[in-house]
Order: structure tokens, then C-alpha cells, then sequence
């Protein structure tokens, strides 16, 4: 009785239940593994961990890859035969420099250009013997054109599309938007660039593209069917020439020899600040697409006046804005902008 009593008092010190049932097996909570059992072994790293860090790898470079290719993408459609002839009247850009005699043609009208002339957008530009002309567009992209050389001017959304005929033209791009392209073209190559500066050359025999800085992907060209197809696809790094022989269609790529670009680049560099102020491209993009005389009076609640200036021109508009000591004249044969002493007097009719 003494075994007993002892067994009792320790039972009830230690509070040990002899009679523990084992809980039955329940092999639908085992086996699934939304409900899997935390004592159940870890699956160790070497299986599925390294397929999903493999996996992820690969995902990012493909990320990576294709983000540097939207950066020259080009789509084929854009490149078909278009009718550059528009309603609109968007102005693009400016004049900032001009030598000799440069015509603007623009909705099936001819002009002659000044320095200061607006350029609206699906214009083309003709330079002729011993002249040039250099414009400002969008506050961010300078274009010097040489003489006998034209080119059109082509604005969309995200696409400025430069198709040079003929002649020999300068590029200086300051930046692009993001998803926008800048493209050159000729009858022989597509050149898409970004941030750079370079020279495009395009006669009946040959297309010659030099690029100064930055970089530039170019593409040959032949047209089947109606469709230009692009081809030898091709990417020039600073200081190089890629050559196109238009006859036998021989493609040469070679280092350039010592030439002025260095200069001309830092001659536009200083031109390009003449026109950077924000407030004057925001009141240009603000005018209206008229050159009617009733409709600009309207507009601006005032009379047309007669806008003499230093060199000679005799303008009939009005005074839209001045920012500054440049004037933004609207006048009934397009849009200028002028220094405030290049205006000699202001008379009434």
C-alpha cells in the first residue's frame, strides 16, 4: 500500500496522464500540402530555389534586352510611301541663322524664308547655290542645312522623320523624349539616332553618314512592292562613316580622317541657346494656325499693324507676344520671332 500511495503523490506532483491516446492517422491532412505539417523535412535549395533564381535571371536579362531595342526600334509601316501634304499648321521649330536665298514649302504654298521664320511642321526646306539655313526644332534638336540641299520635315507624336533628298545636312539632337525616335532619311538608308551629333551627305551616287558623337543605327533600304524594306542593319560609333555605293549597293564602314566637326559642333552648340528659353516655344506653341487678316485681328482683339523692320521688310501683323528681348510677330505671312531693336517703327494703315 505504501508502492501505491507513493505512486499516487508522484503521479500527482508530476500531473503525468499514463492513459495519452496517439492521435489517429489522418492521412488527408498528411498528404496535403496546403496543410503540410511544420515537422515534416524542409525541401532544400538546390532544386526549386535554384530554378526560380535561374528563371528570374533569365526574365531580367530578356527585360534588359528588349528595352535597348525599343530604343532604335523601327516599324516598317511608318516607312511606307505617305502624302506629307496637312491641314495642320503646327510650327516646329524656328530660324535662327540663314545665308542667301532658302525657300519654305508648306501646305502647296512657297515662301521665302528669314531669319526668325517659323517652321511648320510637314515642311519642306530648299537651299539653293551659296546658301544655307539653321533651324532650332522643339527647342531641342538644331538641323544646319548646306546649299543645294532639300529636305522635308515630317512631325508626329513620337517620330520626327528628316527625308533628305539631296545635299548635305548637320544634326545636333540634345535629347529625346521617352518612346520618341528621330529618324534621317534618304533615297538609299534610314538613319535612327538618339543624344549625338552628325552629318548626313546624300547625292545621285552615294549616301555618306558621319557620326561625331553619340551613336547611330542605320539601315539600308529598297522598295518592293510599294513597301521600303530595310536591310544590312548596321550601328556606327563616334568618329566613323558609313558609306553607301547606290550602283553596285556596296556598304563600306570606315574611320573618318580629321575634319572640321569638332568646330561646327561647338559653333551650333553656342547658336543653340539663342532660342532655349521655355516661355517662348510654350506662347509659339499657343498661335493660332491662320495668316487671314480679319482672323488675326480677332484673335488678338486689335488692329493690324504695319511692322517695320531694320532690314528692309515691311510686316502687317501684330505684336503676340515678347519674352525678354524677342518679339513673336503673327503676321499674314506666317510667324516670326525678332529682336526687340530689329523692329525700326510701328505704323497703323
Amino acid at each position: 500500500m505504501k508502492n501505491n500511495n507513493d505512486i499516487e503523490k508522484l503521479e500527482e506532483i508530476l500531473k503525468v496522464k499514463p492513459k495519452i491516446k496517439v492521435p489517429e492517422f489522418n492521412p488527408e491532412f498528411y498528404f496535403n500540402k496546403q496543410n503540410e505539417p511544420t515537422f515534416l523535412p524542409k525541401k532544400t535549395f538546390y532544386y526549386e530555389d535554384f530554378i526560380k533564381i535561374a528563371a528570374s535571371f533569365i526574365f531580367g536579362f530578356i527585360i534588359i534586352f528588349l528595352f535597348y531595342q525599343q530604343k532604335f526600334s523601327f516599324d516598317v509601316t511608318l516607312w511606307q510611301p505617305q502624302n506629307l501634304t496637312s491641314k495642320s499648321k503646327e510650327i516646329i521649330g524656328v530660324v535662327i541663322f540663314i545665308k542667301g536665298k532658302v525657300d519654305l514649302i508648306s501646305m502647296n504654298t512657297n515662301q521665302t524664308v528669314y531669319q526668325g521664320s517659323t517652321i511648320p511642321e510637314n515642311s519642306t526646306i530648299k537651299t539653293y547655290e551659296k546658301s544655307s539655313i539653321e533651324i532650332i526644332l522643339d527647342k531641342r534638336i538644331q538641323i544646319r542645312i548646306k546649299e543645294n540641299t532639300t529636305i522635308t520635315l515630317t512631325k508626329s507624336e513620337n517620330l520626327w522623320k528628316i527625308f533628305q533628298e539631296q545635299g548635305i545636312s548637320y544634326h545636333n539632337v540634345k535629347s529625346l523624349k521617352p518612346k520618341e525616335n528621330y529618324y534621317v532619311e534618304t533615297s538609299s538608308a534610314i538613319a535612327g539616332v538618339r543624344g549625338t551629333f552628325f552629318y548626313v551627305k546624300n547625292d545621285s551616287d552615294k549616301t555618306e553618314i558621319q557620326l561625331h558623337k553619340g551613336n547611330i543605327i542605320i539601315y539600308t533600304k529598297e522598295i518592293e512592292s510599294g513597301y521600303i524594306q530595310l536591310k544590312n542593319k548596321g550601328f556606327l560609333t563616334s568618329n566613323y562613316i558609313f558609306l553607301f555605293n547606290k550602283k553596285n549597293k556596296k556598304i563600306e564602314k570606315k574611320v573618318a580622317k580629321k575634319t572640321d566637326l569638332d568646330v561646327l559642333y561647338k559653333e551650333m552648340e553656342e547658336n543653340f541657346s539663342i532660342i532655349e528659353n521655355e516661355e517662348l516655344w510654350e506662347n509659339l506653341s499657343k498661335i493660332p494656325n491662320t495668316t487671314n487678316k480679319n482672323d488675326i485681328e480677332k484673335v488678338y482683339n486689335k488692329r493690324v499693324e504695319k511692322i517695320h523692320l531694320v532690314d528692309g521688310r515691311i510686316l502687317e501683323g501684330v505684336i503676340a507676344s515678347q519674352i525678354g528681348n524677342k518679339i513673336i510677330l503673327h503676321t499674314t505671312t506666317g510667324v516670326f520671332i525678332v529682336n526687340l531693336e530689329d523692329i525700326k517703327e510701328i505704323t497703323f494703315e
